[in-house]
């Protein structure tokens, strides 16, 4: 049973936490992969699961987990204190919205909602969330992947020795989807991540971002900040090798650097000197990076303390994919119609 599986990670002091009782909607194999398997690891125990395709729930039958019939089974039931929501994306508002609703703690997988008529009901989750002192989190793991996180703590030298950042650029390459038709496109999918990844870097500033070409298999969309970085991104998935290769370029004012996060380099030029050299960093690991952002919802629940994301982080995530697909222009100043709630409110 793949949710049974154990993962090559370093074990916290799990007898040191108060144990997470956890249900976990939808149980396809990236809420196994990504979420279930670190369960145990994170200190938290699945009591309960929903999905309606009986074969996803068939290795939970004659476990001590309750298999539920419906969502709202699931969110009664009294022993189940979070919810990771893992269902189509469709699904994600409205069940965020019932969770926090049945005072459930909630982490949703990105993105958090579909398309703009669900942005007012994320607006309201989020609102009550924040006064009943519910938890709420989503799914951005490169801010725990150790190639990104060494590149965002060598900014401070790299800006000494380079001047101000000036652009950005992202890109992956990753194997065919194994299913189509679960997304928009391959935007909507994935743009929440870049968006996250260059406020995480840099520090949130308003921006103003473009759709390029967006289709299931490739997107490309690029945009300037308020402080004056642009952003390019893209990707695609057209590799016959399950990889996910991620390349991130950051232009400084008299230098370049050049992010190869699944080789675990930085290739650096200096301009003024005409040198170039390479400095190494651990290479992404997909199972430590979910390790971590499991761990965090849950030392956030335990603590009584925030998650690595904002409210803020996850309206602004959301809304760029949502109004970049359907009108192909996002501008964060709030100058596209349909905010999900006042930010004065979350």
């Amino acid at each position: 049973m793949l949710w049974q599986h154990t993962v090559g990670v370093v074990e916290p002091n799990t007898a040191a936490m108060r144990k997470i009782r956890v249900g976990v909607v939808g149980l396809g194999d990236h809420a196994l992969r990504s979420h279930v398997q670190h369960l145990a690891n994170s200190g938290a125990e699945l009591v309960g699961v929903f999905d309606p395709d009986a074969s996803a729930t068939a290795n939970f039958q004659g476990t001590p987990v309750v298999v539920h019939p419906s969502l709202a089974s699931l969110l009664a039931d009294s022993s189940v204190e979070a919810v990771i929501i893992c269902s189509p994306d469709r699904f994600h508002a409205d069940s965020l919205r019932a969770a926090v609703a049945a005072g459930k703690h909630v982490l949703v997988e990105k993105p958090a909602a579909a398309d703009r008529h669900d942005l007012p009901t994320l607006g309201l989750a989020l609102i009550v969330a924040k006064r009943n002192s519910l938890v709420v989190s989503s799914c951005h793991p490169r801010r725990f992947d150790p190639p990104f996180v060494s590149l965002k703590n060598r900014l401070d030298y790299f800006r000494t020795q380079f001047g101000a950042p000036l652009s950005v650029t992202f890109d992956f390459f990753y194997h065919r989807p194994s299913k189509s038709g679960l997304h928009h496109g391959l935007l909507i999918d994935h743009i929440n991540h870049e968006i996250d990844l260059v406020n995480w870097m840099f520090g949130y500033s308003d921006f103003v971002a473009t759709k390029l070409f967006d289709s299931e298999v490739r997107y490309s969309a690029c945009g300037v900040r308020d402080d004056g970085i642009t952003f390019v991104f893209s990707g695609s998935r057209h590799l016959e090798r399950r990889v996910y290769a991620e390349t991130m370029e950051v232009r400084f004012e008299r230098g370049l650097v050049r992010l190869d996060a699944e080789a675990g380099k930085l290739f650096v030029h200096d301009y003024d000197a005409d040198a170039t050299y390479v400095d190494l960093c651990d290479a992404t690991n997909y199972e430590s990076r979910f390790q971590e952002l499991n761990d965090d919802f849950f030392n956030a629940i335990r603590n009584s303390g925030k998650p690595y994301l904002s409210a803020q982080d996850i309206i602004v995530n959301t809304e760029t994919g949502i109004f970049l697909t359907e009108s192909g222009v996002y501008n964060s100043h709030g100058d596209s119609e349909g905010f999900a709630a006042p930010q004065s409110q979350i």
